[in-house]
């Protein structure tokens, strides 16, 4: 057998033992879903990791160890595994170590986590945020974010970059809008309607306000318009 070939069968032991575990946690034998997860990561898995790291983080099938759980999604992020990415910031983000948790949730996001795009997106769209973690914010920059992770069907960054293209419409109802404004304008029911489709209440009451709003104006200016002759 060539190295080649062990190392393809490592992989595929690895993947199956992280299976079985999931499998195993599913049907609540928590125990036995730790041991395949402790086999798997044996072999390399640093999904298995991040999965174990929660279980030692919240004492579940296995004795509670924070450090232990610290440690396993240390690996897991560098080994570059996006979810282990992910909560190693929230790690850092708890401990208020904010620099570190922007540059994990920042590579998080850009190996395509959802969930990472959407906090990367809110982190650089609010002043008070980017301040805090200490990074210039950056609205334009921000929506690219939000836009990345609202294209994978992720319901809150459907609703907050809606929020965004309406506040970057800024329309006035006794102003006929600009092109800019309408494609914001149109930019922003599409994503209220998406978010709404995945059950975001506040994408519902955005998009009554905002129709509302439009319709009063699309009046005021024909008001305006009929009585000009």
């Amino acid at each position: 057998m060539t190295n080649i070939d062990f190392l393809n069968l490592t992989d595929t032991i690895s993947k199956l033992e992280l299976e079985i575990g999931r499998e195993c946690s599913h049907n609540n034998d928590e125990i036995a879903a730790s041991e395949f997860f402790k086999a798997s990561i044996i072999n390399g898995n640093s999904d298995a990791e991040y999965k174990l790291a929660w279980m030692f983080e919240n004492g579940i099938g296995v004795n509670k160890d924070l450090k232990t759980s610290f440690k396993l999604t240390e690996n897991s992020a560098l080994k570059g595994n996006k979810i282990g990415q992910y909560n190693l910031a929230n790690w850092y983000e708890k401990e208020k170590q904010y620099g570190k948790a922007y540059e994990y949730y920042l590579k998080s996001a850009y190996n395509g986590l959802a969930i990472a795009q959407n906090k990367v997106g809110c982190i650089l769209n609010e002043n008070n945020i980017s301040n805090m973690f200490k990074i210039e914010p950056n609205k334009e920059l921000s929506i690219k974010f939000f836009e990345e992770s609202a294209k994978q069907n992720y319901s809150m960054a459907q609703f907050n970059l809606a929020l965004n293209y309406e506040n970057k419409s800024n329309i006035d109802k006794n102003k006929t809008p600009t092109n800019e404004q309408i494609n914001s304008i149109k930019k922003a029911i599409f994503w209220y309607n998406k978010a709404v489709e995945n059950g975001i209440k506040e994408a519902k009451i955005n998009l009554y306000l905002l129709t509302k709003k439009l319709h009063k104006m699309y009046n005021n200016i024909s008001q305006m318009f009929c009585s000009s002759y």
